[in-house]
């Protein structure tokens, strides 16, 4: 089985993969509210203003096997070091820069 990854970065397409989202969340023996589509699509819309999508599909011949719901957001260290952080989608929102 070969598994590849696709990158998702716009909101329509990340919205067009509901139906097949729902199904892998579905067929998981442990799973969560806080990773099916709906709660995430609808906190992607409240609080995705500042971010940007980079949602990874892993899929098989069979479909997608994997999701990772995952968004990038500046953020600086310190106040002083600028970076871009990867953080999953449905984070807190609390985290800010440590102090000094």
């Amino acid at each position: 089985m070969t598994v590849q990854l696709e990158m998702v970065r716009s909101q329509d397409a990340m919205f067009a993969l509901s139906e097949q989202w729902s199904e892998l969340v579905a067929r998981q023996a442990h799973s969560s509210p806080f990773v099916d589509a709906s709660w995430l699509f609808t906190w992607w819309e409240h609080y995705g203003q500042s971010r940007e999508l980079s949602v990874g599909l892993f899929r098989d011949e069979g479909g997608i096997v994997g999701i990772a719901p995952l968004c990038q957001r500046k953020f600086t260290y310190y106040n002083t070091v600028p970076f871009r952080r990867l953080e999953f989608l449905g984070a807190c929102l609390l985290y800010t820069s440590p102090s000094p």
